[in-house]
């Protein structure tokens, strides 16, 4: 049976006054910086040429400020920038280390003086470069402070350090303003990752290969329709004019585990009582290599950055079958390959392109025979070691053009694909299948032959997944119009399909 989801199709038109502007880039993947250029006398300078260079940067943004004094950078990938502002026979003002954070709109004036073109006014005071034109709520968590904070191995995990949001998985996941976990929207280098089915988050990034993680409460934008609680977007880390890389591992097992906690259940021999056990530990031990590699392609014309990482647990439980008393030890070792990379260009002065991927793919584990308190197992043994597991495949892909066609006019043009899915592999029964969803044993009236433990099955799965995909396609495409009458104003109108798809 096909699952599809009739495409949406969004017109939005947004004029924003006076003291407000419109953020440029959609799906939060980059920052604004823009400013007004004066000279001593406080009276505006049109046509200085002004940079932005940074190391997120290929290449150098230029812009040239208009008649108001006014220049524009409305997509820049978060950083420290330098800005500096030249004109003939004014002496170049620089401000340093403008640190832009993810879907941030900073402004920073310049002033010039009269004075050699050696000469350079470096600016270290005035007005605060935080920003004061956007409303919206929320968090930004940056390479530096994602570094040093308590984590857990997906990006996911460092947005808790932002108030208002806590992880309970009974709610399924991250609650952001108390909305449950399937309120939000999942967004990585601008792919829509949200899982199709429940609404938490389907695609995870290892915390070493992400560059900044923002998570916003209210105020977002019209592209991220349908998110009732916030919007948690990431991008990954890119790469420079100079390589770099890194190299490392993870790795933890039981025995760097405390004692194993108490887990109530229902009696397996009667299910009208409750209890608390303490079943014997697995052996396991986790493994996880990293690597991660950026550097330039062509220098300050296109960079490139890759990332891999595996990680591998294995599980391993030893058990004494209760149908033959025979004692066995069985082991689940799933294996997960994971590769991020992304390709960014310069490829003209006013143009640039980004191509973002992320590929990965799960070779299932086998199932492992339950365990009771004394070690002993109520498991079907002719059912071990098991002969069947689940196969998985999780990719996305995104396309990103930034024009700026002058200082009043920037588009945008963003198309992304989201599909994953799963098959199961191995040995599967011709016989009719019988299952046990709960334990029977307290009836005196059921024969002996027929009175089984809760998860008993007498053959292998008569059934199996063949394919289980489902897809997301996104095109995104808008256009921002600068204007000054009265005050700043920003014109923007936009169009966006999205197109989701389950099986056939």
């Amino acid at each position: 049976m096909r699952r599809a989801i009739t495409p949406v199709v969004i017109l939005a038109v947004v004029s924003m006054f006076a003291a407000t502007a419109v953020r440029a880039a959609a799906q939060e993947q980059r920052g604004s910086i823009e400013g007004t250029v004066r000279d001593a006398s406080k009276a505006v300078m049109p046509g200085v040429v002004v940079e932005a260079r940074s190391p997120a940067l290929v290449g150098a943004q230029v812009a040239t400020t208009n008649e108001s004094g006014v220049f524009r950078f409305p997509a820049l990938r978060p950083g420290r920038y330098e800005i500096v502002a030249t004109l003939q026979g004014f002496s170049p003002a620089r401000v340093n280390n403008v640190a832009l954070e993810l879907g941030q709109l900073l402004r920073v004036d310049l002033t010039l003086t009269v004075g050699g073109v050696n000469e350079t006014v470096d600016v270290t005071g005035g007005a605060p470069l935080i920003d004061v034109k956007q409303n919206a709520a929320g968090a930004n968590v940056d390479r530096e402070i994602i570094e040093r904070i308590p984590k857990g191995r997906d990006f996911t995990s460092v947005v808790t350090s932002a108030p208002g949001i806590t992880d309970e998985a009974r709610n399924r996941g991250i609650q952001i303003d108390g909305a449950s976990g399937a309120d939000n929207r999942f967004m990585i280098d601008g792919v829509d990752t949200t899982n199709l089915l429940n609404g938490t988050s389907g695609k995870g990034v290892a915390p070493e290969f992400v560059q900044e993680v923002q998570v916003k409460a209210s105020g977002y934008n019209a592209e991220y329709r349908a998110a009732l609680g916030g919007v948690v977007s990431a991008i990954t880390k890119s790469g420079g004019n100079q390589f770099h890389g890194d190299l490392g591992f993870y790795t933890t097992n039981d025995s760097l585990y405390g004692d194993v906690r108490p887990t109530l259940r229902l009696n397996p021999t009667n299910q009208n009582l409750a209890e608390y056990v303490t079943t014997p530990p697995d052996d396991f031990t986790t493994w996880e290599p990293l690597l991660d590699l950026g550097g330039p392609i062509l220098r300050d014309r296109l960079w490139f950055f890759v990332g891999y990482n595996s990680p591998v647990t294995a599980t391993r439980r030893t058990v004494r079958f209760l149908d033959n008393n025979q004692t066995a030890t069985f082991e689940n070792k799933p294996i997960d390959r994971i590769v991020n990379w992304n390709v960014s260009s310069q490829l003209t002065p006013s143009l640039r392109g980004k191509f973002a991927a992320s590929n990965e793919r799960i070779t299932g584990g086998l199932a492992l025979p339950g365990i009771e308190v004394d070690g002993t197992s109520r498991s079907n043994s002719s059912l071990f070691p098991s002969k069947t597991r689940t196969d998985q495949f999780n990719d996305s892909y995104s396309g990103v053009l930034d024009w700026v066609a002058n200082s009043q006019t920037y588009v945008n043009v963003t198309t992304t694909y989201f599909t994953y899915g799963s098959h199961e592999e191995g040995e599967f029964s011709d016989s009719l299948r019988h299952t046990f969803q709960a334990s029977n044993l307290q009836f005196a009236e059921i024969p002996a032959a027929l009175k089984q433990a809760n998860g008993y099955a007498d053959f292998r799965s008569s059934s199996r997944i063949v394919k289980d995909d489902l897809n997301r396609l996104n095109l995104n495409a808008d256009i921002t119009r600068y204007g000054s009458w009265r005050g700043q104003h920003a014109l923007k109108a936009g169009l966006q399909i999205d197109r989701s798809a389950g099986p056939p």
